[in-house]
């Protein structure tokens, strides 16, 4: 009969241990997805900013082309 007690008490320890575990491994995953979205969104502000960036230089060198266009076009 001890024995049986003692089968039934490692029986039930496993699972409360493999869930403990498994809780822990969660917790440890769920970490690292937040460091990973703070990561990305940092990323994401730099992409945004140097796009602005090249936009404005694009945009820059587009009104000085069409200026120096109109320029010869209306001294003839």
């Amino acid at each position: 009969m001890h024995t049986f007690r003692v089968a039934e008490e490692r029986f039930e320890k496993k699972p409360e241990q493999a869930k403990s575990e498994l809780k822990d491994e969660i917790n440890k995953v769920d970490k690292r997805l937040e460091q990973v979205k703070s990561e990305l969104k940092t990323d994401i502000a730099n992409v945004k900013a140097d796009l602005i960036k090249w936009m404005f230089i694009f945009w820059a060198g587009q009104v000085i082309t069409i200026t120096g266009i109109l320029i010869a076009f209306l001294k003839k």
